[in-house]
């Protein structure tokens, strides 16, 4: 298995018995197509079992799945992001058959709903049940855009809800999804030259959505919003600024329907 640019992308479920984490220029389906590799904690054997995941199509050639990946509370759902596929990039979603013993597709691959623009599935996230998942289409030199889609048990389909474009620069550069799907955010780390700002979208339902806007205590060029976290309820988050000094995280929690600024940390240093 040659496993290259194993690792640059990680995500584990929510007791860390399961982690996802992206190859995505391995060949070992098509060329160059992408595999996401993995891990399943063995009670047993006290051993990780590991489980490439790929689909052998050559429409996937150096389509670079793994690219970004995503994994639901329980680990039993997983997504990955293959933003060099044909037509703007697509993202595949498969589900654990603990039966069987191995990963199926879920649902059709999601495809770009931008067509051949940007990079579809640059970045990915997922609620806790996996039914809610999160997309963001990148562009280097302009605005990106977020997708949230649910998943019809009915149709078998991922159905676009909710589409945001505020028309910054390296919008959806980062994402992500509290576990209830309420409440998503987004980095946009190119934003007023590379100060970079962040974007958090209370969905309270597919025609309402509330947008707060995040500007850290960052220097100039900073690049706030290259990564970005959030608890499972939604009420803090977390946003880095790694190009600030030696590079900062920064915290907010929400007060009182508004975003108040928390400490942040940097190198052997915790600032109230």
């Amino acid at each position: 298995l040659n496993a290259d640019l194993l690792g640059k992308n990680v995500a584990f479920n929510q007791d860390g018995t399961v982690m996802v984490t992206g190859s995505e220029i391995n060949s070992l389906c098509v060329n160059n197509g992408g595999v996401l590799m993995t891990y399943m904690w063995n009670d047993v054997d006290h051993a990780w079992d590991i489980y490439p995941v790929c689909i052998a199509t050559a429409s996937y050639d150096h389509g670079y799945l793994g690219s970004s990946v995503a994994i639901n509370a329980d680990g039993s759902v997983i997504a990955g992001g293959a933003p060099y596929a044909p037509l703007g990039g697509l993202v595949v979603v498969f589900r654990f058959d603990s039966i069987t013993q191995s990963w199926n597709l879920h649902g059709n691959p999601v495809e770009n709903p931008q067509s051949s623009s940007g990079r579809f599935g640059h970045a990915v996230a997922f609620d806790g049940s996996g039914n809610v998942l999160a997309v963001s289409v990148f562009h280097f030199d302009g605005g990106g855009s977020v997708y949230v889609f649910n998943y019809n048990s009915t149709s078998s389909a991922w159905e676009m809800s909710v589409s945001y474009n505020p028309g910054v620069k390296e919008f959806g550069a980062s994402l992500a999804l509290s576990e209830d799907g309420s409440r998503l955010v987004a980095g946009a780390p190119g934003a007023n030259d590379d100060v970079g700002m962040a974007y958090v979208l209370l969905i309270k339902n597919v025609t309402s959505i509330k947008i707060d806007t995040l500007i850290g205590n960052s220097s100039l060029q900073s690049r706030f919003g290259t990564a970005v976290g959030v608890t499972h309820d939604g009420s803090f988050l977390f946003v880095t600024a790694p190009w600030d000094d030696y590079g900062k995280v920064h915290t907010f929690t929400y007060t009182n329907n508004e975003w108040i600024v928390g400490r942040y940390f940097s190198v052997g240093n915790a600032s109230l």
